[in-house]
């Protein structure tokens, strides 16, 4: 029983450390706030790119040439395909803005749950609220922040780690598995990253609740996963090459952590160490916990004590080998984007910062005065929240430099593609000619063709400009009227081995209606025409190049249009089509390594 003068008062201990949480989520929301104004303003003159064309143009819920189900790549993308078709049934193409909003709005929610998981871990607030500011605003995973169709892989994540703290709570109800199942199957219906956040929501449950209810929580999402893809899922994305995949990883891998703290410079053998020291310290920290009683808990009790940073650490290694299953085959280099600095950084966040904290209060503690033994030592936190501070403001510094820098890129590109893409809609709205299957802009939107964007233009979808400019017309012209292997065939006229002119390489004469071209000079440049109906023109060489259809008028020589790159498969013969009429068409390869041969072939 206490001294009868403590009876009624406040404990100010309690008192003091709750006003101290109130401040620190408090600002955590403040942070998040500068982010989404920073993010957004980031945002301006960014524009479709590349797959959303995919989901805009072939996706959709009435009879589209592709379904709902059916993966983009490998990824089962069912939500994100739904949240692009309403946005697009409200805001067509006239603005990026809702778009993107969505894609950021899901990323600030996910930097929430990475601080609330942070919060179970036991690290300092100062360090959570950091970390998760530094997320935030993640430069170093800029594509995850400037592109809206990101949204599947943050989407995954987001879900993904709902799922995780659902499964890592200490209470057991239904409520809590039909919560638990429905953020699984939506973390899968968003990406391929849904396997690994799942798995990590597995080890959570694993470790908290047991086996059988670590089995009935995964189960109905691995069963509804498994199905998909036993009937619509498999057989796309990349061959797997299991040599490649070690490789991969350690590219990957080491890159996202290099990345992360803003030293991209240094060897990926570099970004591997800190990484793996990093999740060995997290690992450490949570063996090392020191049990209350006389002896020490066993290692199963200790592993209990933190699923969160056990299910951060297992999901780093899981991403990896799924990713590199899924993408290995496409060299070591395509690791390196930025995405992937973005996911592991998401999956290893708890993990990471209970490394830095271990890093961080790694001193000795101050004894007790032992002249006043009821007076508790000075706590280490009046430390330890500065140097969370400094070193979350440095890596905070490092990546809103990276996001400035990629996100001046990221425009360009865009900027270039719309300029490209709404020149492509003001020659159909127009009524010009195009081939079906002609690009509209083959190197901004490769899967983009003019028959589907020809649609989109005549619904009104796209924003026509009034006018533009005589290079974009004829730019526009040589990607709708210019093709190679047209399927479906059309009918043209083999063009005269004479009506071809070789301005720049050696012309070598071959038997037949043939000439070979050696690449003397750079670039290699074959002209035709002008020409006054559909022509056609085999192209054949024994190395894989790509060349450009350069279109000039006559008329006005300084104006010229280039088209996006067409290719050319070593050994195999390829018919070049166009239906450009009343110009001069120029076929440029810049970079031939090897002759070049073409032929007027009737019937071919």
């Amino acid at each position: 029983m206490g001294h009868p003068s403590s009876r009624g008062r406040p404990d100010l201990n309690k008192t003091a450390t709750v006003g101290c949480d109130r401040r620190y989520r408090l600002a955590h929301l403040a942070s998040l706030t500068v982010a989404l104004a920073v993010l957004l303003y980031a945002g301006r003159g960014l524009w479709f790119f590349y797959d959303e064309w995919d989901f805009l143009a072939y996706r959709g819920v009435f009879h589209p040439p592709m379904g709902l189900l059916t993966p983009h790549n490998e990824h089962w993308s069912t939500l994100p395909i739904l949240a692009y078709r309403l946005l697009f049934t409200i805001f067509g193409l006239h603005t990026y803005w809702p778009y993107l909003i969505l894609l950021l709005a899901v990323h600030l929610i996910l930097a929430h749950l990475l601080w609330r998981a942070m919060r179970t871990t036991g690290v300092h607030p100062m360090l959570s609220v950091g970390t998760a500011a530094v997320f935030a605003l993640l430069g170093s995973g800029a594509q995850n922040l400037l592109w809206a169709f990101q949204v599947g892989f943050v989407g995954s994540l987001c879900f993904g780690w709902g799922f995780v703290l659902c499964c890592a709570g200490r209470s057991w109800s239904r409520r809590r598995v039909l919560a638990a199942w429905a953020l699984a199957l939506c973390a899968l219906m968003c990406s391929g990253l849904g396997v690994t956040t799942t798995v990590m929501g597995g080890v959570a449950a694993l470790l908290v609740h047991g086996w059988r209810r670590a089995v009935l929580l995964v189960s109905v999402p691995a069963v509804v996963f498994a199905v998909w893809y036993a009937t619509v899922g498999h057989g796309h994305g990349v061959a797997l090459h299991l040599s490649r995949v070690p490789g991969y990883v350690t590219t990957g891998f080491g890159n996202a952590m290099r990345s992360f703290i803003g030293l991209p410079r240094l060897g990926t053998g570099v970004g591997v160490a800190i990484g793996v020291v990093a999740l060995a310290l997290a690992v450490a920290h949570v063996l090392g916990l020191a049990g209350t009683g006389a002896q020490k808990p066993r290692v199963l009790d200790r592993l209990r004590e933190q699923p969160v940073v056990v299910a951060s650490v297992v999901g780093v290694v899981v991403l990896w080998v799924v990713t590199a299953a899924g993408r290995a085959g496409l060299g070591h280099e395509q690791a390196l984007s930025s995405r992937y600095v973005y996911n592991t950084v998401a999956v290893a966040l708890p993990a990471l910062a209970v490394a830095l904290n271990t890093l961080l209060t790694a001193w000795p503690r101050p004894q007790p005065d032992p002249q006043r033994p009821d007076s508790q030592p000075e706590r280490r936190g009046r430390v330890v929240p500065i140097l969370a501070a400094v070193v979350c403001l440095a890596l905070l510094a490092v990546n809103v430099s990276d996001l400035r820098r990629e996100r001046r890129l990221q425009v360009r590109v865009d900027q270039a593609g719309k300029e490209e893409i709404l020149a492509g809609a003001y020659l159909l709205a127009q009524g010009r000619a195009y081939l079906p299957t002609a690009k509209v802009a083959g190197v901004y939107s490769p899967e983009l063709s003019a028959k589907a964007f020809a649609g989109l233009v005549a619904r009104r979808n796209v924003s026509i400009p009034s006018a533009i400019s005589v290079s974009a017309e004829l730019t526009g012209l040589a990607n709708l009227q210019n093709a190679v292997d047209l399927r479906p065939a059309i009918s043209t006229v083999p063009l005269p081995i004479g009506a071809v002119r070789v301005l720049a390489g050696t012309l070598i004469v071959a038997p037949g209606r043939c000439r070979d071209v050696a690449a003397s000079a750079r670039p290699v440049q074959l002209t035709l025409g002008p020409l006054a109906r559909p022509s056609s023109l085999m192209l054949q060489s024994p190395t894989t190049e790509h060349f450009r259809v350069q279109l000039v008028d006559p008329s006005q020589p300084g104006a010229v249009g280039l088209s996006s790159p067409f290719p050319l498969t070593a050994h195999r013969r390829h018919r070049f089509v166009t239906i450009v009429r009343g110009l001069r068409v120029q076929l440029i390869f810049a970079n031939l390594t090897s002759r070049l041969r073409y032929c007027s072939m009737p019937g071919f």
